[in-house]
């Protein structure tokens, strides 16, 4: 009798751990898209600030280090290149003004979410160390959809579509580049690229000890050549 109450015992704890180990899942997968979210949230209200410097920032070191090395040639001192991969941001910003004059307002929500499948990382991974990103090895990536509404003061309204790459490293979410075939999939259902040089990817490396042939570059489309 008294064995069989201590199996009960035991098999009672066992379920109240699992209780507790599924609950405890379930905490961390909402935590961690709060931080999607927070992330994607923050990119979205620099992108209608202007704030190239601040999208920057939320890039991980080896996305920022491949971008400087990408684009240094092209610029006096690193202080140029926010103008620079930003000049597309800055004339969609520009174009609005036109549209809906001074002193228009936006809002957005997050509207949906796609967390990367196995495939979809071996992909996206593919394509940072195709293009010479170091350490591109992410185990983790999402891409949040925001619905941007955009009003101007005579009452006019526009709305906007921004699909925000995110990749995660050393246990943060950062921003990531609108390349890979997860994102061309999603873009191909109507979005307008609004920041062309700033999240377009980088050009090829070809110190990669793989070869590559032509039909691996199929699945570039969101790279420079």
């Amino acid at each position: 009798m008294k064995r069989k109450y201590c199996l009960f015992v035991l098999i009672g704890l066992m379920v109240l751990i699992g209780i507790c180990l599924f609950l405890f899942r379930i905490w961390q997968i909402r935590s961690d898209q709060l931080r999607q979210s927070r992330k994607a949230a923050a990119f979205i209200e620099a992108s209608y600030a202007g704030d190239i410097d601040a999208i920057l920032a939320m890039f991980p070191d080896s996305l920022y280090e491949r971008l400087l090395s990408d684009t240094i040639s092209s610029v006096d001192s690193e202080d140029e290149i926010p103008e620079l991969v930003g000049s597309d941001l800055k004339a969609y910003l520009k174009a609005i003004e036109t549209l809906f004059g001074d002193g228009w307002q936006y809002s957005f929500e997050i509207a949906d979410r796609y967390q990367y499948t196995k495939e979809d990382l071996e992909d996206l991974n593919y394509n940072y160390e195709m293009t010479g990103v170091s350490d591109a090895g992410f185990r983790q990536a999402s891409i949040l959809t925001a619905e941007v509404r955009i009003t101007g003061m005579n009452g006019t309204e526009g709305s906007q579509t921004v699909l925000v790459p995110l990749v995660k490293t050393r246990g943060r979410w950062y921003v990531g580049q609108q390349i890979g075939s997860a994102y061309n999939a999603l873009a191909d259902e109507g979005t307008y690229d609004i920041y062309g040089g700033l999240l377009d990817g980088f050009s090829f490396s070809y110190e990669s000890e793989e070869p590559v042939d032509a039909e691996d570059f199929t699945v570039q489309e969101g790279a420079d050549e």
